[in-house]
């Protein structure tokens, strides 16, 4: 066999045994992917709103709420201190009488505790996100769906001027190596085998005709 045949043929061999784990990894390589719908959105489905209109009422911290959405106050003795941190688990709370915002003051080591009205507007644009950070987003605002590798961590979004709420549509895996993707599941070893057994033939053959030339 001439020489650069057979140079050709050992190169063929290093390529396959080199680069069938490559091009055929036996690791998984798929991806998640998740794909939303928006729908235009009323009240804001978020944790910093607290629902408390409901009848009856349902909890003790919502019948504080629409005791201090009434106009009261409730005052605390605050001699050990206030803590930088003290605040409202949320933002906003929506009662019969409307939107209000938990507000508290410190007066003379006594800490006050009311509830300001807000408007709903107001409460809508401070909730909502920007939905440009994320193109998965404004793909499903303009589009009807949008795909993304990672979780979105906001999903009521504003939009040129309109608000938004994403809903997870669905959640699937995609293969991201291109020859897995077009190989039925079944074929993905033996093409791994062949790629190995053909790579090691091609290197034991140029060696015995080298062998033979010398």
């Amino acid at each position: 066999m001439p020489s650069c045949r057979v140079a050709l043929l050992a190169v063929l061999g290093v390529v396959l045994v080199a680069g069938t784990p490559l091009t055929v990894p036996a690791e998984d390589t798929t991806e998640r992917v998740y794909t939303y719908e928006a729908e235009t959105a009323g009240e804001p489905d978020s944790s910093q709103l607290a629902e408390c209109g409901w009848h009856p009422m349902r909890s003790h911290e919502c019948a504080v709420a629409r005791y201090l959405a009434d106009g009261n106050t409730i005052a605390l003795d605050a001699e050990t201190g206030v803590s930088r941190h003290f605040g409202a688990e949320y933002e906003f709370v929506d009662v019969p009488e409307g939107y209000y915002r938990p507000v508290s003051t410190v007066e003379n080591h006594t800490v006050v505790l009311g509830m300001e009205p807000v408007s709903f507007e107001t409460v809508q644009r401070e909730l909502a996100s920007d939905a440009d950070e994320w193109p998965a987003a404004v793909s499903a605002i303009e589009n009807g769906t949008g795909t993304t590798t990672e979780k979105l961590p906001r999903t009521y979004l504003e939009h040129d001027g309109e608000f938004y709420q994403l809903r997870l549509h669905e959640t699937a895996d995609r293969e991201t190596n291109p020859l897995k993707r077009i190989l039925p599941d079944w074929s993905v070893g033996p093409v791994r085998s062949l790629g190995y057994l053909g790579g090691f033939a091609a290197l034991w053959y140029s060696g015995v005709a080298y062998g033979r030339r010398e």
